[in-house]
C-alpha cells in the first residue's frame, strides 16, 4: 500500500496539490508546517520564496519517476539483448 501510494502520488499531482509550485510569494516565505495563510493551507510549510514545499516535491517526484521508468527500460532493453545472444550462442565456452 505504501509503495502505491509513492507511485501514484506524483501521478495525480496536479489534484493533491492545491498550490502551483512554481508561484511565488514572499509575504508567505519561512512557513513551517501546516501554514495557513490568506491563500490557504501549506501542509509542509514555504520555501524562502514563499513556493510552497508539497507541490515542489509531488511535481519532482514526477520527474524523478520518469527519469527512473527511462533507465530501466534503457537497461532491460541491453540486459534482453545480451541475455538472448548469450543464449542463442550456446554462452562461454570452456573448450
Amino acid at each position: 500500500v505504501v509503495v502505491l501510494a509513492f507511485f501514484s502520488a506524483p501521478l495525480v499531482a496536479p489534484y493533491l496539490a492545491s498550490f502551483s509550485p512554481v508561484e511565488i510569494d514572499f509575504y508567505g516565505a519561512n512557513e513551517g508546517l501546516w501554514t495557513r495563510t490568506e491563500t490557504g493551507l501549506h501542509v509542509l510549510g514555504t520555501d524562502y520564496s514563499g513556493r510552497d514545499i508539497l507541490s515542489s516535491a509531488l511535481h519532482g517526484a514526477r520527474v524523478s519517476l520518469q527519469v527512473g521508468f527511462v533507465a530501466v527500460g534503457i537497461g532491460l532493453s541491453i540486459g534482453m539483448v545480451l541475455g538472448l545472444s548469450a543464449g542463442f550462442r550456446g554462452g562461454v565456452s570452456t573448450k
